[in-house]
């Protein structure tokens, strides 16, 4: 996924809750580590003294209307849960044009089919709205 505008909108807290409280990762045991992976990410001065210093498995930025976040085909590496705003995911087929899939809402997430799995995405993914996404990088999910 090309590297978004502007880092969040969102402030340490909220990003924690909205993230806490996903269905994704509210039933997980060991959330400590995506709450260690989201304080690196917005202060690295409260990881403690001896820790390996090293960029986090995860990030949240605001990024603007109209920007394509994912193309069909690309192979992704990222899991994305919408923080505020609305994409787009749409296909594209050679003989039927470009199909709108849905439109994705605070809460729901994307991208995970491929970089779970290593499979070039299905659907590209566009910004509606200006919006606030968290990106987990997959490599993250095994250490889960």
């Amino acid at each position: 996924m090309p590297p978004p505008a502007a880092i969040c909108r969102l402030g340490l807290e909220d990003a924690r809750e909205k993230i806490r409280a996903h269905p994704l990762f509210a039933s997980l045991d060991s959330f400590e580590v995506v709450e260690f992976e989201i304080e690196l990410f917005w202060d690295p001065s409260r990881i403690p003294a001896g820790h390996p210093r090293r960029p986090s498995y995860f990030r949240c930025e605001s990024i603007p209307p109209g920007r394509v976040l994912a193309s069909q085909g690309d192979l992704g590496t990222e899991l994305a849960v919408l923080l505020d705003g609305a994409v787009s995911s749409y296909r594209s087929e050679p003989s039927e044009g470009t199909e709108l899939v849905e439109i994705l809402r605070p809460g729901d997430w994307f991208g995970e089919t491929s970089a779970l799995s290593h499979v070039p995405s299905l659907t590209s993914f566009r910004t509606d709205t200006a919006c606030d996404i968290a990106f987990l990088d997959a490599r993250l999910f095994k250490k889960l």
